[in-house]
């Protein structure tokens, strides 16, 4: 496992001598390692797989066009990196360099990062009482972008699940009406496209171009934004003047609209972005091997059956746990909203092919981070959403394996290759085929109705 520090490369060039004694994968040289830097590009998890492979349990330096990015092999590099200061290693500096937050959003983001506060507060301790309106909207969802049907149809996977991640999402963000409007949903799809974009965009320009290549070469749909969440902006404002500040809701101390609409599709953009990559690779998984969804059946019927969909019910989904903890394992996802200092990566891969036992074996809780388990970061700086990502992902999870029958078209086990650029794999595109599931219409139905 090795996690990448990303806190260093806004000078690391300049901090780290080229022919230090920190050792490089490829040639370290000027001109040689420009050479690196674009061939990183291109193909980037086989060059960090040489470094980690050379230099397991140290520290090595891979070239970028404008930096030297660090990467930590071994648990004790990964824990020293999570539990440094701020005055060593600087989280604000790392999500503006990797996210590129002044050109891509509004910079007030970066510096009042208020909403992490809520989302590790009042959100977290919240998640019970959520949860039966994420569930019902994650089947409204289903319902309307993958209709149950005796015949098998293809969906792409991605996109189905991007949207069904919004949908439950907004409904906690932004409420019941405005979760449904389709132009929202869609503008919500496409600032997660355009973020990403534009910072694979920026990454490639010198700090000094920066402002000039955001304003030319990409495109963050601001007013679609402002659009939508005015009214309900305006509309909390004007009950916080009736009702005083004693009231428990009232709106926090940012005045822009345009910064709190954005603000709003930012932490849309890592629900999206973490939770849609997530149960993508769960998908993959459950159309490669159909087995696997009937353990889980067992298991979450049974729970359900006898407590409901209460808290008590969902902690006996053990398995669905440890399922989705594998099913990140075997790739290599590295969201852009992942925790600056670490990125979530895998140099030991588990073998796809082992069957369900072994991820039962497996004793894992996926918001249980570690140095061996880097999907939400590590240390003081873990995501803060994690927790809701967990509940989320457990509802459609558990929808897929009750409702639906899923498989690759020609029962097909192998999965879409990821999508590597520089450091960051995005699940490979693929369809997966959806039908009803082939058991009574009164056993769904009574269960889907507990």
């Amino acid at each position: 496992m090795y996690v990448t520090a990303s806190p260093f490369t806004s000078r690391v060039r300049s901090f780290i001598p080229l022919h230090s004694s920190m050792p490089s994968p490829q040639s370290a040289t000027q001109i040689l390692s420009y050479i690196t830097a674009v061939r990183y590009l291109f193909d980037g998890r086989k060059l960090t797989q040489e470094g980690y492979d050379k230099y397991k349990g140290g520290v090595f330096k891979i070239a970028m066009l404008d930096h030297w990015e660090v990467i930590a092999s071994g648990p004790r590099a990964i824990e020293d990196i999570s539990k440094a200061p701020t005055d060593t290693l600087s989280l604000l500096d790392a999500v503006q360099r990797t996210a590129e937050v002044d050109y891509t959003l509004v910079p007030e983001i970066r510096r009042d990062l208020y909403h992490i506060h809520i989302i590790r507060s009042r959100l977290t301790r919240g998640l019970n009482a959520l949860f039966s309106d994420v569930r019902e909207e994650v089947i409204s969802a289903f319902n309307g972008l993958v209709p149950v049907t005796d015949e098998w149809v293809p969906y792409p996977a991605q996109e189905t699940v991007m949207q069904i991640v919004s949908w439950a999402s907004n409904r906690v963000f932004v409420g019941l009406l405005k979760c449904r409007d389709a132009d929202f949903c869609a503008l919500n799809v496409d600032f997660t496209i355009a973020v990403v974009k534009a910072v694979l965009v920026l990454n490639r320009f010198p700090d000094l171009m920066k402002s000039l290549a955001s304003r030319l070469l990409t495109s963050i749909p601001s007013a679609r934004a402002i659009h939508h969440l005015a009214p309900i902006i305006e509309e909390r404002r004007a009950k916080q003047l009736a009702l005083g500040d004693s009231w428990d809701d009232k709106p926090g101390q940012e005045q822009s609209v345009r910064n709190l609409a954005i603000r709003i599709l930012t932490v849309n953009f890592t629900a999206i972005d973490t939770s849609s990559m997530s149960f993508t690779q769960t998908l993959y998984h459950f159309a490669a091997n159909p087995e696997y969804a009937c353990v889980l059946r067992e298991e979450i019927e049974s729970a359900v059956a006898e407590d409901g969909w209460t808290k008590h019910a969902r902690e006996r989904f053990s398995r669905a746990h440890r399922c989705r903890h594998t099913t990140i394992l075997n790739c290599m996802p590295i969201p852009t909203s992942s925790i600056p200092g670490a990125s979530p990566a895998c140099a030991n891969h588990t073998n796809s092919d082992d069957d369900l036992s072994a991820l039962v074996r497996a004793k894992l809780q996926i918001v249980f981070t570690s140095t061996d388990f880097l999907f939400f970061g590590h240390g003081k700086h873990a995501c803060p959403g994690r927790f809701f990502a967990a509940h989320e992902i457990k509802a459609m999870l558990a929808h897929v394996v009750v409702a639906y029958d899923v498989k690759f078209e020609n029962g097909a086990a192998d999965f879409p290759p990821n999508v590597f650029i520089g450091s960051a794999s995005l699940p490979g595109k693929g369809q997966v085929i959806f039908r009803k599931r082939q058991v009574s219409d009164e056993l769904t139905l009574a269960f889907l109705e507990k």
